[in-house]
């Protein structure tokens, strides 16, 4: 075994299970953990790919739901929607095209 593998074999016999991270990933969302859990979460993800992919995608599921939030809050229409203009010009283009 290299060194680096070493490393990451010492590191996975002390840090949390990824049970436990992705637990903890989920709750840092809504409040912030204490330094030793942070520490503990930082080991976790310097040797764990899939809790650094579980992280990831949380954060763009927060990002797409906080951009949601703020689609519905503002006055202007939801990014997904043609407006009615839109849908009666294509409207009459396909009956155009039609005759």
């Amino acid at each position: 075994m290299d060194i680096k593998q070493r490393i990451i074999v010492w590191l996975a016999q002390y840090v949390a299970p990824c049970q436990v991270i992705a637990h903890r990933l989920s709750t840092e969302l809504e409040s912030k953990p204490g330094w030793r859990e942070r520490l503990s979460t930082r080991m976790h993800l310097s040797i764990c790919v899939w809790c650094r992919r579980y992280k990831h995608q949380l954060a763009l599921i927060k990002s797409a739901a906080q951009l949601a939030a703020s689609d519905q809050a503002s006055d202007s229409p939801p990014l997904h929607r043609l407006p009615d203009e839109s849908k009666d010009r294509i409207r009459r283009a396909l009956r155009d095209a039609e005759q």
